[in-house]
């Protein structure tokens, strides 16, 4: 049996600082992974636990200051929407305005002629209407939402219009949302309205307020009426805030509401079930519109009391124990 001598063997191997060998072909070296900076010499590691600590926490404030800003923004533009949209409740058939709140109105209203019951597209400019029936065209066909944004020919600039098929009363209608481009910046330069903004859930307790509600029921806080009964808030006869939330699920929209305020929450205990339309209750007249708010992740009711709608003293607590 004879054995072969093994190719290159005895010979020495030379490497190059670059790992090649000049005599040769190629030869890699294995590469080590790079172990990780040691602490320098002399540090505590107490004060090194401290320091990453520090950090962390800094980031978790950080990050939290940053999250409750933007709840605190979305909560001002929910209101703002409330406020200042135009909503109008049309006939999936004939396309004519069955209700619209005071904003729409002011929108598109002719002083010539009314709203109510009259078709919307005489109210658009004729090189827009195309849009607009595109719009609502492919809404009432595709049974689902749809958006478009109009130059209209006003002093609000550009609006973005959002139909939605609903049922109303019953027969096949459309929400019709007309909104001020968040990218105008004169439509976020204006001042938001005295009007009272309440949004409450679809049983009718508080979710959101704005300042000018606050100073309406003498409230100190948004927590003084959050979680709190619409009723129970803004008082007046008991049996029209039953009807008025029933009213609102079935039609989705109302323009004009006339109603009667109770005395205001001011510092009346929370939870009180005191009655608001006993003795000594002073009412005071207003007049509301309201819509059903699809954005959130359940439904919500907007609800807008138009100025000027008087102030009333806030009830001592004393009346309410």
């Amino acid at each position: 049996m004879s054995y072969q001598p093994l190719e290159g063997a005895g010979e020495r191997l030379h490497l190059s600082p670059t790992g090649r060998n000049p005599t040769g072909p190629e030869r890699r070296l294995p590469q080590q992974a790079e172990p990780s900076p040691a602490p320098p010499l002399g540090a505590n590691p107490r004060s090194v636990h401290a320091i990453e600590g520090h950090y962390i926490n800094t980031q978790q404030g950080l990050e939290r200051g940053y999250w409750l800003r933007r709840q605190t923004q979305s909560r001002a533009r929910l209101l703002a929407h409330v406020a200042h949209d135009a909503v109008l409740l049309l006939d999936a058939q004939t396309l004519c305005v069955l209700d619209a709140n005071p904003a729409a109105i002011a929108l598109f209203a002719d002083p010539r002629q009314a709203l109510i019951g009259e078709p919307l597209r005489p109210c658009i400019a004729e090189a827009l209407r195309p849009a607009l029936d595109d719009l609502l065209h492919g809404a009432v066909a595709n049974g689902q939402a749809a958006e478009v944004r109009l130059a209209l020919t006003t002093a609000h600039g550009a609006i973005e219009l959002s139909a939605s098929p609903a049922w109303a009363d019953r027969q096949r209608c459309l929400v019709l949302r007309c909104r001020r481009s968040s990218a105008d910046p004169a439509a976020l330069a204006k001042p938001a309205p005295d009007d009272a903004v309440v949004i409450t859930d679809t049983l009718g307790r508080v979710l959101e307020v704005n300042a000018a509600l606050l100073a309406l029921c003498s409230a100190a806080d948004a927590a003084a009426v959050q979680g709190r009964p619409i009723a129970e808030v803004l008082g007046g006869p008991a049996a029209q805030w039953p009807a008025l939330l029933k009213r609102l699920a079935e039609r989705r929209v109302i323009g004009r509401f006339e109603l009667r305020l109770g005395n205001t929450v001011g510092t009346a205990r929370a939870g009180s079930t005191a009655s608001t339309d006993g003795p000594g209750v002073t009412e005071r007249p207003a007049l509301l519109s309201a819509a059903v708010l699809s954005e959130a992740d359940s439904e919500q009711f907007g609800f807008a009391l138009h100025s000027p709608v008087p102030a009333g003293p806030a009830l001592p607590a004393a009346q309410h124990a």
